[in-house]
């Protein structure tokens, strides 16, 4: 009896509708951020995916800056740093702490003059 009401419930739930490329690269569920647009206007989703990427809170409060090349991001709030350095040679992003040791390495990917970042 409870293998048929679990089975009812599971028919009458709403179906999670696929991504679709009208619903904004933003939303796409692979994608991390567009490089070329961090820092800009609202950098909350990237601060929020880095927050949760990495599990370290301090950076939802951080400032976001980028070198001269456009090739280091540097998020740093008071004595903690992170640094995401972009490799097209590589298409990827290597993420460092403020010591220079390796955190995670994403992909990045070129189209069109953009780099989109992705974390799988």
């Amino acid at each position: 009896m409870k293998e048929m009401q679990d089975f009812k419930e599971e028919q009458h739930a709403p179906k999670k509708k696929p991504w679709e490329l009208s619903d904004g690269m933003q939303t796409h569920p692979l994608l991390w951020f567009i490089w070329n647009e961090v820092p800009g206007n609202n950098d909350t989703p990237f601060l929020g995916r880095l927050t949760d990427f990495l599990g370290a809170s301090w950076i939802m409060e951080a400032d976001i800056e980028k070198s001269s090349d456009m090739l280091l991001m540097i998020v740093t709030r008071d004595d903690k740093m992170i640094q995401l350095e972009l490799r097209p040679e590589l298409s990827g992003v290597i993420i460092t702490d403020k010591e220079g040791d390796v955190l995670r390495e994403v992909t990045a990917r070129e189209s069109k003059g953009r780099h989109t970042v992705s974390q799988h």
